[in-house]
């Protein structure tokens, strides 16, 4: 066939698709709504296999370090499984761990909690209506409506209404059978694609050669492999910074003697996960706690967290996850805020690494087509040149 003919024959099919799609929108939109549904275990268990390949990996590559010397060396199955039961067996103690400890506390602290806010916010109330009558503010107005108001009612109402969703919460998801079996078969397909991870990726790559143009299939490739590697590293540095962060923060608590330290401490680890949205989260619950048990202690608490952040940000954030990642604040808040609102927490975790691929790849093009042109080394100098005539510039002036 002719290649004028074959490219016209598939502008016209495409042509005719995009229409038929147009005329049945709700039709198509309910068909992919359908094959989302039953693809949802795929899509699920492909994501907790990219979260569980990360430690996975790391594990082989310590195991290889120590048999690097020894004669007889372990088959790399036997690696790969050694290194999966390892992981599972680390994130099953870290869940114990959590059951065991962590939440029992957590329950204790959000009783504390109720009990003093049950007790204290008619005295912060009181406490707010003499601050403004003593500045020469009426309080008539917000008197009456205090007076009308059944704090003890309220505070069991509310008690009440809580246990009574959180109860019916939980009816709707151990009665959710489809759920469960969703979830047993994402976890399922997750063992089987890091089980299985190197089948998958010659596959794959198979086909994407057998079906496209070796340029195409060498970006695609490429893109892929960047991806994993940029996303392995972020996720393993922001663990371990959160975990940092955690442990800094019930540490300045403690010293400072503010209230709910251990609670403060795992809240932050846990939303510290999240850049820049955890850290604002988790400063207004902490500011938040400090102020019911005492108004006083909520500055003091601002000061250590901004003090502890500050610290993080520019000692520990840049070493453990900026440089490896390698992007700049200013697209990692742009990343995070698309990622985001797009897709919530799962679009901040995976747009991070996903800019600093696509900015890596521009960069690498822009470079090549410099290059071709003539213009990369003259370019280089001249930056260096200006910059070098900045700081020359800006030291004279400063002298």
């Amino acid at each position: 066939m002719d290649k004028k003919l074959k490219q016209n024959l598939i502008l016209v099919i495409c042509g005719a698709l995009i229409f038929a799609i147009l005329m049945n929108f709700s039709s198509v939109i309910s068909i992919a709504g359908t094959l989302l549904s039953l693809m949802m275990p795929v899509i699920v268990g492909a994501i907790l296999a990219l979260f569980i390949s990360v430690p996975v990996c790391g594990t082989e590559k310590i195991i290889r370090k120590i048999f690097v010397k020894r004669k007889h060396k372990p088959s790399d199955k036997t690696i790969l499984i050694t290194s999966f039961i390892f992981t599972i067996i680390c994130i099953l103690l870290a869940i114990t761990l959590v059951t065991a400890f962590i939440v029992p506390a957590l329950l204790q602290s959000v009783q504390s909690i109720y009990s003093i806010a049950e007790k204290r916010i008619p005295d912060l109330l009181q406490y707010l209506l003499k601050f403004l009558s003593e500045r020469g503010i009426s309080t008539e107005w917000i008197s009456k409506i205090i007076s009308k108001i059944d704090l003890e009612g309220l505070m069991k109402n509310v008690s009440s209404y809580l246990t009574s969703f959180l109860s019916s919460f939980i009816g709707v998801i151990s009665s959710t059978v489809n759920i469960t079996i969703s979830f047993v078969f994402a976890v399922i397909i997750a063992i089987y694609m890091v089980l299985d991870k190197k089948h998958l990726c010659r596959s794959a790559k198979y086909l994407v050669y057998a079906y496209l143009k070796k340029p195409a299939a060498d970006r695609i490739t490429y893109f892929c492999s960047l991806f994993g590697k940029t996303f392995a590293k972020f996720l393993s540095g922001q663990c371990f910074e959160a975990i940092i962060l955690g442990v800094l923060m019930f540490i300045a608590f403690s010293v400072f003697r503010l209230p709910y330290a251990s609670l403060v401490g795992v809240i932050t680890a846990f939303c510290a996960l999240l850049p820049y949205v955890g850290a604002t989260l988790s400063c207004v619950v902490s500011v938040l706690l400090a102020f019911i048990v005492d108004p006083s202690k909520a500055i003091l608490c601002v000061i250590v967290y901004l003090c502890v952040q500050f610290i993080e940000n520019q000692f520990i954030y840049p070493h453990v996850v900026g440089n490896s990642v390698g992007l700049s604040a200013l697209y990692t808040l742009v990343a995070a805020l698309i990622g985001g609102s797009l897709f919530g927490i799962i679009g901040i975790l995976f747009f991070i690494p996903l800019t600093a691929v696509i900015i890596t790849i521009i960069k690498e093009n822009s470079a090549k087509r410099l290059s071709k042109k003539g213009l990369f080394d003259m370019i280089s100098e001249n930056t260096l040149h200006d910059i070098s005539e900045n700081g020359h510039t800006e030291n004279t002036k400063q002298n």
